[in-house]
């Protein structure tokens, strides 16, 4: 689903979240997958208009949200499957 050419912004977005998570200044962690979200969409947007050559059309920037959504969806899948395996799995033998 992911169009090849944005599959480093998976990368990205997972980077800008752990420097969001340990940035004392943001108290507020619940809006964390609201900023990737919007981060994102804001990269994939930037990336199909100006580097691929698309414009800003309608279209690209429908393209744009949408890959955005699943840019964010697997760098917090991945992050949460990490989590639940490496941290949980421990937990779970004690």
């Amino acid at each position: 689903m992911i169009i090849p050419e944005l599959v480093f912004l998976v990368a990205f977005v997972y980077v800008v979240s752990l420097f969001l998570k340990k940035l004392p200044a943001f108290k507020a962690e619940w809006m964390i997958p609201l900023v990737l979200w919007l981060v994102a969409i804001v990269a994939a947007l930037l990336v199909l208009a100006i580097h691929l050559g698309q414009s800003f059309t309608p279209a690209t920037i429908l393209s744009g949200a949408l890959q955005g959504t699943f840019i964010t969806a697997v760098a917090l899948f991945g992050n949460q499957i990490f989590k639940q395996i490496a941290d949980k799995r421990l937990d779970d033998q004690k």
